[in-house]
């Protein structure tokens, strides 16, 4: 009987010792789970404010006028004066008579123009004193009874006539507009303050207006055409430019 109780006695503190175990286990209040907030990061805030700033571009460059043009003359004739700045280097101011052409043509053709309104003043002068007689006219016909259409109406009181002189006339107002225009391009002047950058004329040269008197070159504005490096250029967004080949 001792025996059996000693055998048994482990086996129960065992049994008991595990059973209280499970019993602990099974029984122990859990821990309550606390949500932690995340840590905030420290940040700096600052107010952007848009500006212009200059920008600082290594690069070569070449000074050139903003005006550069070929002067030529706007008719044709001899050249009979040349101004002395006309020459590689000489310096013009606007308005400067720099080439003279022969204007003995352009006077003749300017009294020609000239007369040939005087003529259409008179010509309408003398149709205006017709147009009267014709209205006489053309009133007696009418307290004769006498039936009539409109175009013989027409011819009757001049006023073809009268159209025709009075075209005439706005011709030869024009003609003599450019006579005297003509006349003045004779006198071939600077257009800009300039340099003369290269000279083609001489004395007894005949011109026209396909020939190139000299080039000249403003001095008021000038301008910098710079090639700047591709690198140079990476903070401003722009690319090489593309190269596209048939």
């Amino acid at each position: 009987m001792n025996r059996i109780v000693r055998s048994v006695l482990p086996l129960l503190v065992i049994v008991f010792g595990v059973l209280v175990a499970a019993i602990l286990v099974a029984t122990r209040p859990r821990p309550q789970r606390e949500e932690v907030p995340p840590t905030p990061t420290r940040v700096r805030v600052e107010v952007a404010t848009v500006e212009d700033r200059p920008v600082l571009l290594p690069g070569m460059g070449t000074v050139v006028s903003a005006r550069e043009i070929d002067l030529r003359p706007e008719i044709t004739g001899r050249v009979v004066e040349h101004a002395p700045a006309m020459m590689p280097g000489g310096l013009v101011r606007r308005g400067d008579l720099l080439v003279q052409i022969d204007d003995r043509d352009y006077r003749v053709a300017l009294d020609q123009a000239s007369s040939r309104l005087e003529r259409a003043r008179f010509d309408l002068i003398i149709e205006l004193g017709r147009q009267k007689i014709a209205e006489r006219e053309f009133d007696l016909v009418k307290g004769g009874d006498l039936s009539m259409s409109d175009a013989e109406a027409e011819l009757a009181l001049r006023r073809p006539h009268l159209r025709n002189v009075q075209a005439a006339l706005r011709a030869a107002e024009s003609d003599l507009e450019l006579a005297k225009l003509n006349l003045a391009r004779t006198r071939v002047k600077a257009p800009f303050d300039a340099i003369i950058q290269e000279e083609n004329v001489a004395v007894g040269q005949l011109v026209n207006p396909q020939a190139s008197l000299a080039k000249l070159v403003a001095t008021d504005v000038f301008r910098v055409q710079v090639a700047v490096p591709v690198a140079s250029t990476a903070g401003f967004g722009l690319r090489r430019a593309e190269v596209r080949r048939p």
